[in-house]
């Protein structure tokens, strides 16, 4: 009786692509709803659309509520016990389409969202919170799809386009320690990639990775940008905006991209 339930149960699992489908669904779909979110409350906190008759305006509003903070703490302090006790007890959740950390990412996620829109009223983060919703996404489907050097690469570029997004035009002390943590981070995060690097094997050929050296572009170019406005006489020699610095990541990290696939492609 125990074999023929162990061969039903054997039947209607998932395999691992199932899983990984299901999962990366999902996260399309927090994105699309998310994204959407954000704009439209821009929108309506633009247009001033308090008559109560708005469904966004008073989701915005109740966002700056202390039950709202109290709600996503809540949700934070559960995420973390069911991630910690997983943890504690070797609970296996390789084959479960939700998981702790799944729900611990959420609550982060979530957490960031109140950080963003929870506190400050009238916050203007809302390029910043689509950004770093999207560039989360990225790098799950990239962490998927691709291997850990792509990744590590992926990782690189995303922070250092959050740091210039955020710190790139701005020169307190405080702000500028923070830059130099970014820059140190990224330092080190490549040093050591770049020592790890054999054992991230790329095709079957056993072929070494190409960004080995590749994934100094992003850490060059960020610590440049980062300090660029700073430095007297360079704006004058050429102007770049936090908008032009995102663009030249974006466009080195496509075309890296786009060979690292077609050396995938033809191995």
């Amino acid at each position: 009786m125990s074999s023929f339930k162990r061969k039903k149960q054997d039947r209607y699992a998932l395999s691992k692509s199932d899983i990984d489908f299901y999962k990366m669904t999902g996260v399309f779909a927090i994105v699309c709803v998310f994204v959407l979110l954000t704009l439209n409350m821009q929108s309506s906190q633009t247009e001033h659309i308090a008559s109560g008759k708005d469904l966004t305006y008073n989701f915005y509003s109740f966002c700056h509520t202390p039950l709202f903070v109290v709600m996503a703490l809540a949700l934070a302090a559960g995420a973390l016990a069911w991630f910690i006790y997983c943890k504690v007890k070797k609970i296996d959740e390789s084959k479960k389409i939700f998981t702790s950390t799944n729900c611990l990412s959420i609550a982060a996620y979530l957490a960031l969202f109140c950080a963003c829109f929870g506190f400050v009223e009238g916050s203007t983060l809302h390029g910043f919170f689509i950004a770093v919703t999207i560039g989360a996404a990225v790098l799950y489907y990239v962490s998927k799809l691709y291997n850990a050097d792509f990744v590590v690469f992926s990782a690189v570029t995303a922070v250092f386009a959050m740091a210039t997004n955020l710190f790139a035009m701005m020169f307190e002390l405080h702000i500028v320690i923070i830059k130099l943590a970014v820059i140190v981070l990224g330092i080190v995060s490549c040093i050591y990639f770049h020592k790890k690097i054999d054992s991230l094997k790329v095709s079957k050929q056993k072929k070494a990775s190409f960004l080995k050296f590749p994934v100094y572009i992003p850490l060059a170019l960020g610590a440049i940008f980062l300090f660029w406005a700073g430095i007297p006489g360079l704006q004058n020699v050429l102007f770049l905006n936090r908008s032009m610095m995102m663009v030249v990541l974006l466009v080195q990290y496509i075309v890296f991209a786009i060979v690292y696939t077609i050396r995938r492609i033809k191995d």
